[in-house]
């Protein structure tokens, strides 16, 4: 048996690095979803996609956060984060329950 190595056991073992180290990053890297201000002093964030809500002391939130805004928040390991306001879902948001609240006033019941 020789004491080098085969091109094929080389690339096996670089191969293996790189897939160990791309699955440590991924593991790392926070899931971004939207979360709903629903009431402030403390804070509550409601996270339609995981069925949960967070409390915050208001000073944990961004500048200008407001009832009824949409914000990003990180999901990380061990904690969430709320990164910012997010104008264009708050926006899109309160245009659909504008829309809505035409067409009950057109069809009441």
């Amino acid at each position: 048996m020789s004491s080098i190595k085969s091109p094929y056991y080389v690339w096996f073992i670089l191969y293996s690095c790189c897939l160990i180290c791309l699955r440590t990053e991924t593991i790392n890297t926070p899931v971004i979803i939207h979360g709903y201000i629903d009431r402030m002093n403390p804070t509550v964030i409601l996270l339609e996609e995981r069925q949960e809500q967070l409390i915050l002391a208001n000073d944990e939130m961004p500048y200008e956060s407001q009832e009824g805004m949409w914000v990003d928040v990180a999901i990380h390991k061990d904690y969430y984060e709320v990164l910012a306001v997010n104008i264009n879902k708050t926006s899109q948001e309160q245009m659909k329950v504008r829309q809505l609240q035409k067409q009950l006033r057109k069809h009441p019941q």
